[in-house]
């Protein structure tokens, strides 16, 4: 075995099982929850219909005509069998079942009712659904940043692991979340956090550093100084800034 295919064994745990990694960029969700215009393309954050979720429906639109299915790569749940009026396109009916949402791409983001992006925490205040649309098994309620909403424990997987530092040289542990945390407050003291990037933040306090991959909205919580940080899932590497 040579060292990459040792290295990737050793490195392969992956915190989203069911979902795989995007081929392009993620851009229409901010990892700042107080962002109120597009990162990218300037718009203004639409609204989901059930949790307030902020997202881009320019940059939704463009990515879901760019990939073949939004449920490859995304948990994302649509309003169930609804018609709306849209004068760019035909008028469509939409399923909450995976086969018909296949039809997603013949809709404008106009026509598409998006229930909740279940990657992007939430205030679970009502359940969509008991169980997991990935896998069916029964839901647990994951805690992050004092609010509360649902995974699945087969289909978000939580990891952590001990990093030597490249800077201090010391150990340093690293939390693998498998959602997107776009929380602007602080983990451990609540301070205001430091954005660096459109995927990076830290707090100067604490110096932890929170590095979200696009791809496959995951997110490293780092607990010490480091001059990089690697998904899990993408197997990338980022140089935090």
């Amino acid at each position: 075995m040579d060292l990459l295919s040792e290295y990737l064994g050793r490195n392969s745990f992956d915190p989203t099982p069911k979902l795989k990694s995007s081929p392009i960029p993620i851009t229409f969700v901010s990892f700042n929850l107080v962002d109120d215009k597009c990162f990218y393309c300037g718009e203004g954050y639409s609204y989901g219909f059930l949790y307030d979720q902020k997202f881009c429906k320019k940059c939704l639109s463009r990515y879901i005509s760019d990939i073949t299915d939004i449920h490859t790569y995304l948990d994302v749940y649509l309003d169930e069998g609804f018609y709306m009026e849209c004068d760019e396109c035909d008028k469509q009916e939409i399923s909450g079942t995976k086969e018909p949402q296949k039809n997603i791409k013949n809709c404008c983001t106009n026509c598409l009712k998006f229930l909740l992006f279940k990657q992007i925490p939430y205030n679970p205040y009502f359940s969509v659904n008991k169980n997991c649309e990935l896998c069916g098994k029964l839901l647990y309620k994951f805690v992050i940043d004092k609010s509360e909403f649902i995974l699945c424990s087969d289909c978000y997987r939580i990891s952590f692991e001990w990093i030597e530092s490249t800077l201090t040289k010391k150990l340093i542990p690293i939390i693998y979340l498998p959602c997107w945390d776009n929380y602007n407050y602080c983990e451990v003291c609540s301070s205001k956090l430091k954005f660096t990037s459109d995927c990076q933040k830290y707090c100067m306090y604490c110096h932890i550093f929170y590095t979200g991959c696009r791809y496959c909205l995951t997110t490293n919580v780092i607990f010490g100084l480091m001059n990089q940080s690697q998904c899990k899932k993408y197997l990338t590497s980022k140089i935090l800034k």
